[in-house]
């Protein structure tokens, strides 16, 4: 091979690898300090203290927790969902906690009962506990929607109990609503946990402040407490 193309190979060799190496690195020493002795200032510029644009529109945005997306997992989670709810009247801060999955009767029965809630003013003290964070975002009524990473996603178990109960989203909620109650109630809050087929007429909380001797109250159910309406607070 002639000289003369031998030097020019290696000069377009040689241009390729500065190119690569400024393209992985950034430009080279030399040039860095040109670029910064001659860059134009930074215009200062004030935070903007308009609120982002929300894919839902005008439905308002959610909360953010940590680094998972509502999941009362997330460090602080829980107390930040249930401070943004609760209500006080007097040394009560009280809260509704309600669970859904994600098929469509469920969604139905959720916002039908919320629509109820709505007319009681009790609408913004609902905790939604849901299956998953896709399922808050398809239920645009929820504002306070949020989901657990702790939930089970498969059968624990081969047991009897699991091949009896194991169905569907409903089964991994009764340890999680319970466990969630006994955090909150922890934390101080009182919480009345209540099933999504429910239609309200009145605010139950008054009642409940007067039973001032329990602090666990069910609902009976032939004999035995029936876990789809229990309200719990601190000890009295």
């Amino acid at each position: 091979m002639p000289t003369d193309s031998i030097v020019a190979t290696a000069a377009a060799s040689a241009a390729l690898f500065a190119a690569a190496d400024e393209a992985i690195f950034g430009p080279s020493r030399p040039l860095r300090r040109l670029q910064e002795a001659t860059a134009p200032e930074p215009v200062p510029t004030e935070p903007s203290s308009a609120p982002l644009p929300s894919i839902h529109g005008d439905v308002p945005t959610l909360p953010y927790f940590g680094s998972l997306l509502n999941d009362l997992e997330s460090p602080g989670g829980l107390y930040a969902a249930a401070s943004a709810v609760a209500r006080t009247v007097g040394t009560h801060k009280e809260l509704i906690m309600m669970a859904t999955g994600p098929d469509k009767t469920s969604v139905q029965m959720t916002n039908n009962s919320l629509v109820s809630l709505g007319r009681l003013g009790l609408r913004p003290h609902v905790m939604l506990l849901a299956d998953q964070w896709t399922t808050c975002e398809n239920m645009l009524r929820a504002k306070h929607c949020y989901w657990s990473s702790r939930m089970l996603r498969a059968q624990p178990s081969d047991s009897l109990l699991n091949r009896q109960f194991w169905k569907g989203w409903r089964f991994p909620f009764y340890y999680l609503k319970k466990k969630y109650m006994f955090e909150l109630v922890r934390l101080g809050f009182a919480v009345l946990q209540v099933d999504t087929d429910t239609v309200w007429m009145h605010d139950p909380f008054a009642m409940l402040r007067l039973m001032t001797r329990s602090s666990l109250i069910a609902m009976r159910d032939v004999g035995l407490a029936n876990a789809g309406i229990v309200y719990a607070r601190p000890g009295v």
